[in-house]
């Protein structure tokens, strides 16, 4: 963890405590082309379920580091809801996993990636996707960030 070490040596030189969020790839195919697809195990972006525990196991020792969110992001231009469905259940798992151990998320960043009109494509509406993930996070008290991104400004 050393990029932990190092925000947290930062922060405590300038005596501010900060609250870090942590990337986790879940390993899901988004159905998108492979150039902007984020979320599965051979792409670089964010770290395994594994290497979060241990991140997360080992985060309450940094004193001006708080590791109190979660991160995810599976890709761009996704045109369905399911990808995230998939997505947002395994990370759910995961913070109850982490909150039975103690640890308290209080943020929750569900990255962007819903699909814009560009010309022919026939993306889901914002509204057709919060009926399929809202569900989800029903009971969540972290507070939850979303980043429309393209599908707010890109047409």
């Amino acid at each position: 963890m050393p990029e932990l070490e190092q925000i947290n040596a930062i922060a405590q030189k300038m005596r501010k405590h900060v609250n870090v969020s942590i990337r986790i790839n879940p390993n899901v195919d988004p159905h998108t082309h492979e150039y902007i697809t984020t979320g599965k195990a051979e792409t670089k972006f964010g770290i395994d379920f594994e290497k979060a525990r241990e991140i997360f196991k080992g985060a309450k020792r940094f004193t001006h580091a708080q590791v109190s969110g979660v991160h995810v992001h599976i890709g761009s231009q996704i045109e369905t809801g399911e990808p995230f469905v998939e997505a947002f259940q395994k990370i759910v798992e995961f913070i109850d996993e982490l909150e039975a151990a103690g640890t308290r998320i209080k943020f929750l960043n569900l990255g962007g990636g819903l699909g814009a009109i560009y010309s022919d494509e026939n993306p889901q509406t914002a509204e057709e996707f919060a009926r399929k993930i809202l569900p989800i996070f029903k009971k969540r008290k972290c507070r939850l960030i979303f980043e429309p991104g393209r599908f707010y400004c890109g047409q």
